[in-house]
Formats: structure tokens, sequence, C-alpha cells
């Protein structure tokens, strides 16, 4: 009998316990609130962060050291190789551009590298009608390469840019001119010692059309090929993204121009603001 009537004292207290319980949360509803809108404000804070990562990988350099290939040479010294910082938002043929210009002069110069063809050199006596220098270069040509070797090529304009592809030293492949340093660098870095500098080798001839991209099946040049398979590249990437393409018809040609600047320039801030609205 005075068990039943413990049992039954212990159920009365725990039913209190659950009543008052109710009533606790009735009282403290408000916190509970507060409580739900904190958990609203880390998303905030997760976004930023997100922003944060995205500037830094941006701001992210890869230490290149690149080097003419002897295949390329025509110069009776090999030039020394030039150590650069390359960006990992970028392409080869962008970051790279003033070193390519610089190891340009030491190629062969029989050829045109625009289209792969053959320059032909004017007889002796003959009126080629176009004044040649020694190097097979028109006079116009000549003093364009001999000015100022040292002064960065402007990063706005387009320059006429050879045709050139980059190997992996270690590696001996040939990179894909159409993905970014930074993606061509952590693809290689299985197959790689993980060494920096990143040893790259540049050629200007035996073109390997079986494993890269072809560049020069174009009259437009070599950097309006490479921006126009960027902004392919985007319009795909905005198709996938959205499943439509609606976003990418919609864009600009003033925002084609920016976005593609800030791959040129590697500027994250106007990147961003033309990212903002994709």
């Amino acid at each position: 009998f005075y068990s039943i009537i413990i049992i039954l004292r212990i159920c009365a207290l725990q039913s209190r316990t659950l009543l008052y319980r109710k009533l606790l949360i009735g009282i403290l509803k408000p916190e509970v609130d507060d409580r739900y809108t904190r958990v609203i404000k880390p998303r905030k804070m997760v976004s930023t962060k997100v922003s944060e990562v995205r500037s830094t990988n941006w701001s992210g350099m890869i230490p290149i050291e690149l080097s003419l290939a002897p295949t390329s040479l025509s110069s009776p010294t090999m030039p020394p190789p030039i150590h650069i910082m390359v960006s990992r938002q970028t392409y080869f043929h962008v970051g790279l551009q003033n070193a390519v210009m610089r190891l340009y002069k030491f190629a062969p110069p029989v050829l045109s590298f625009r289209n792969m063809a053959i320059r032909n050199e004017p007889d002796p006596g003959e009126d080629s009608g176009d004044d040649m220098d020694v190097t097979g270069l028109s006079t116009a040509e000549s003093a364009t390469e001999s000015s100022n070797p040292a002064e960065p090529l402007s990063k706005t304009t387009t320059p006429d840019y050879p045709v050139c592809w980059f190997e992996d030293e270690e590696t001996h492949i040939a990179l894909r001119w159409h993905l970014f340093v930074g993606v061509l660098y952590d693809l290689n870095l299985g197959r790689s010692s993980k060494k920096l500098p990143w040893k790259i080798r540049l050629h200007f001839s035996g073109y390997p059309n079986s494993q890269i991209l072809p560049l020069d099946d174009s009259s437009d040049g070599v950097w309006t090929t490479v921006e126009r398979t960027f902004k392919n590249s985007l319009k795909q990437a905005l198709f996938l993204q959205h499943g439509s393409s609606k976003v990418a018809m919609g864009m600009t040609k003033q925002s084609h121009e920016r976005i593609w600047d800030s791959i040129v320039t590697t500027n994250y801030q106007l990147y961003q603001q033309v990212n903002s609205d994709l």
C-alpha cells in the first residue's frame, strides 16, 4: 500500500515538472525567438567569409620559372630563364605576356607565328615594297621590337601575340592554355614533385595540336582567341548554374569587357561588380 502511494507521488511530481517546463517556455518565449534570430546572423557571417575566401583565392600567386625551349632558339646563347609571379585566376598567355614577348626575340625570325607560315625573304636587289632589315622583319616591325624592351606591355590593348605553347619541364606535358593557371597547377600536383618555382618551358614551334586546343586556326590572333574562349566558357558556366541561357544572353558588351579586364588585370573588385549581377 505504501509503495503504491510513493509511486503516485512520483508521478505527480513528474507531471508538475512538465507543467512548470511548459509555463517557463511560455514565459521565456521572447528568448526562444531571439535564439532563432541568432541562427540567421551566422549566415551573414558565412557570406562574408565566402567573399573573403574568394578574394584571398584571387590574390593567390604561383612562382614560375619560364625558360625558352632549345628547339625555339635562334641565338647562339640561351637567354636566362625569367622568374615571375603569375595569378592563379588567369591564363598562361595573359599572365606571361611580357615574358613571352621578351623570349620571342630569341626565336627564329624567319617564321611568322601568327599563322605558322614561313615569311619569304626578298631576293637580293629585289624591291619587296617594304623595307626589310637583316632579321627579316619590316622596318616598322623592327622599330616596334627594339623600342624599350624593358617596358611592360599594356594589358588593355591587344598585342601582336606569337603562337606559342607551354610545357611542364618535369612531366613534359603540354599545358592546356584554355584553363586557368591555378587549375593547371593543382592538376599537375599529382604528377610532379611539387617543387617551387614551377618550371615551364616555352615553345614557338612544333605545336602539339593533338594534345591541346589549336591557336593558329584563326586570323584574329592569339589574344583574341584566348578572350573568345574565356567568354564561351563563361556562357557555358552560366548555363550550368541557372539551367538556361537567359542570364548569359542578357550580359551586355560592357559586362563582357569588364569581366575580361578583371581576368587580365587580376582585379577581384572589378570581377565582383559583374559577378554580383550573374
